[in-house]
This record gives C-alpha cells, structure tokens and sequence, in this order.
C-alpha cells in the first residue's frame, strides 16, 4: 500500500499523486456499454422533459433541430449553428401565444402556421394570423416571422 510506504519513507506523497492519477486516466478512458433502454421498467424512465426526436431539418446547416427545455433548436450548436426558435418568444406580439413541436415541425417544412392569440399593442388586443417563417442564415438570432391574414369572403 502506497500510504504505508509513505509512512515509512519508501514513498513519496507524489508517488501516492500520480497513482491516483493514472488510476483515475484508467477509468476515463474505459469505454461503457450503451444501456439498452427497452429493458429499463418504465417506471424509472425520465418523463416530462424535450423529446429528442428530430422535427425537421435546420434550414441553416442542415442538421436535425431537436426539441430543449426552452426551445427548439438545432443540434449542430456546438458546431456554431445559432438556428432557434423559442418555446415563448420575447416579443410582445407572443405575449399570449407560444410554440409547439408541432409548430416547428410545419415551419420546417416550408408550412404557414395559424396562431389565434397574438397581441397588438397598438391596439391592447388579440388577434389570429397565420405566420410565415423567414430565416436568414447570417443571422445571429433565430428566425423571423411573416404574418399573413385570412381574407374574409365579401358580402
């Protein structure tokens, strides 16, 4: 035992250092099983929380966005991709109004999506429109949005 030889002098605290350390490499560098996942009892599975499902491809790089605790984003972050698209904008047109996978799924696609509670402050109301995505790659935000309105039939 290292300590032992410590304390009789035949070690140093060094020696007791690096022992640790490599053990420690040892164990980092040890590649672990993938848990099969279907033999987990659902009961200990994580519930609630982002899928990590793809709802589309970034219109920016290509890669997959997935669904984050506050967006939607794309999964090429890391790589620098900035393409997002929040849950519950900031903006006081979504003051009421929010965004699902669903949504995400159809903008990706090229799709309008109709919101009903989207607010106007010039007027203190809501209103529906559909919105139209419009992202430009150089961004460093995400996208915008278009409003388009439905025209009424005459009478």
């Amino acid at each position: 035992c290292i300590q032992e030889d410590i304390k009789k002098g035949k070690a140093t605290p060094d020696t007791l250092t690096q022992s640790v350390l490599e053990m420690i490499k040892d164990i980092i560098n040890v590649e672990q099983p993938k848990v099969n996942m279907s033999i987990i009892p659902d009961k200990y599975k994580r519930k609630g929380g982002p899928s990590r499902e793809p709802l589309g491809n970034c219109p920016r790089c290509g890669k997959p966005v997935i669904e984050g605790k506050t967006g939607f984003g794309c999964s090429g972050w890391k790589d620098g991709c900035k393409f997002v698209i929040w849950k519950k904008p900031k903006t006081s047109l979504f003051k009421d109004e929010s965004f699902t996978a669903a949504d995400v799924r159809s903008f990706l696609k090229g799709k309008k999506v109709k919101k009903k509670k989207l607010y106007s402050q010039k007027s203190n109301k809501n209103f529906e429109a559909y919105l139209i995505m419009e992202d430009d790659p150089n961004s460093q935000f995400g996208p915008s949005f278009k409003l388009e309105f439905e025209k009424k039939s005459g009478k």
